[in-house]
């Protein structure tokens, strides 16, 4: 059963209940109201006789039916109303026999039901409501007089009431079920909306598609707005997808390529000279060694897209930058590579990945600083964050470079950086690590006036201090 049927399933039930209750009340207020008003006029019209008729045995009169057609008839009375009187011992005297009317006595002779009884009696006709109340004559009851009306009008008028309030329920149920159907089909448009979308693209594996915007500021307007930022996401990120595999097989089948044919070329001069063999042999070496790190590139940025969590652990970041360039040192060459400034800071990260921080910047620095220039490194605390700088007095990057160099196999310089043998992973790996450690990464630089890297990492211990920094902790 669909959302659309249930929900509507839900609303006619909850409107029956209510439809039914209300009508119930309706009825039962109604019909109590117009019986009781008839025992109240019943009642007067007995008083009033009851009245008349002890007031005649009080002067002598005796009690006969002529006392009953003596009576003065001017009192209040209801239509299709008669009287009926009886002895002390029961008898009719006056009226109609009406079987089933006669008061019920006790032993002593009074009337058991008190000073007064309303009794109703079936008869082949219908329904008859009876009053009796007692003659009492010098503190002795003398008989019994009684007012009977037919109550077939007033349960016909009471059966035609019960019978328009469940028409009334019934018509009200069944507009409930059409309303309830139209509006649940109305207001999951949008959702079938979606469905269909998100089934287009499925079979199309398109995420150019959207959905038509929703003029109502509603929860399905909200949903249809963040079902097409979704799908905005999902073309980005699927766009980039594409190009990180076409980048990837591209930068992979250059160094399969020159590995295939410089293996190639020893199987068939196998009478190669040495000197030459050599240099065969260390071409496949050095490009193999390309592949091996491009390979590692590419399964760290692996790891990050599947949210791999870093190792944490305390770690003096001091150390780290020095570790770090140390080991770049034999690659400066004819550059100038040299820490400027160094404070101690202690963060909380992943010491491996910290130092390749610190690997990745400064061998981007050296790639593109030509001999004689300069290459810095620094290490300073700001406020509660570590803040590690690398400035080179290389080629610089342009303006339009600036906003894409952390893109993943984006390069300023593509061919000064293939003679690097760069992969173009290095930045994006770098950006990965500083997030995982909730710091940030940025990069200011003019063409011709170098680069400066600046990246800030939340300090774990203030200077001068050693309680942990807790409130900068992902």
């Amino acid at each position: 059963m669909s959302i659309r049927v249930r929900l509507a399933a839900w609303c006619v039930a909850i409107f029956c209940v209510l439809l039914t209750t209300v009508a119930f009340v309706i009825y039962e207020i109604h019909s109590s109201v117009h019986y009781h008003d008839l025992d109240q006029t019943l009642a007067a019209v007995t008083a009033h006789f009851q009245s008349e008729i002890t007031s005649a045995l009080a002067s002598g009169s005796p009690l006969s039916p002529s006392l009953l057609a003596s009576l003065d008839m001017t009192g209040p009375e209801v239509v299709g109303a008669d009287l009926a009187i009886y002895d002390a011992t029961g008898t009719l005297i006056a009226g109609e026999i009406l079987r089933g009317a006669m008061p019920a006595l006790s032993d002593s002779g009074g009337n058991e039901h008190g000073t007064e009884s309303f009794v109703t009696i079936s008869t082949p006709a219908g329904r008859v409501r009876v009053h009796t109340m007692p003659l009492v004559t010098n503190g002795a009851i003398a008989g019994y007089i009684q007012s009977r009306v037919s109550l077939a009008a007033l349960d016909a008028s009471i059966t035609r009431f019960r019978v328009l309030l469940l028409v009334a329920i019934a018509g009200g149920l069944l507009v409930a079920a059409v309303g309830s159907l139209l509006t649940a089909t109305r207001a999951l448009r949008p959702i079938a909306d979606v469905t269909e979308t998100a089934r287009a693209i499925a079979l199309s594996r398109g995420f150019g598609r959207r959905l038509e915007p929703n003029r109502q500021h509603d929860e399905l307007g909200e949903l249809a707005r963040t079902f097409n930022e979704m799908l905005g996401s999902l073309d980005a990120a699927y766009q980039a997808q594409r190009r990180f595999v076409d980048d990837a097989a591209h930068e992979l089948r250059a160094p399969v390529t020159s590995i295939t044919g410089n293996l190639d070329l020893l199987k068939r001069a196998r009478d190669l000279p040495v000197v030459e063999r050599e240099a065969v042999l260390a071409d496949i070496h050095v490009e193999a060694a390309r592949l091996g790190r491009l390979v590692s590139d590419l399964l760290a940025l692996a790891r990050a897209d599947a949210g791999q969590q870093i190792f944490r652990t305390r770690v003096e970041l001091d150390r780290v930058v020095v570790d770090g360039v140390r080991e770049m040192q034999p690659l400066a060459g004819d550059v100038d590579l040299a820490i400027a400034a160094l404070g101690a800071a202690v963060v909380d990260g992943d010491q491996d990945r910290l130092k390749q921080v610190v690997l990745i910047l400064v061998e981007n620095a050296l790639r593109y600083t030509p001999a004689g220039g300069r290459v810095q490194v620094s290490l300073r605390v700001q406020a509660d964050e570590a803040v590690l700088t690398v400035k080179d007095t290389g080629m610089g990057i342009a303006s339009g470079d600036l906003p894409l160099i952390f893109d993943r196999f984006y390069r300023a310089d593509p061919a000064r950086s293939r003679v690097a043998s760069g992969s173009g992973l290095g930045l994006a790996i770098a950006k990965w690590i500083v997030e995982a450690h909730n710091g940030q990464i940025e990069v200011e630089s003019e063409p011709g006036q170098g680069a400066i890297f600046h990246v800030w990492l939340p300090l774990l211990e203030f200077p001068g201090s050693h309680r942990r920094r807790i409130a900068l902790r992902g």
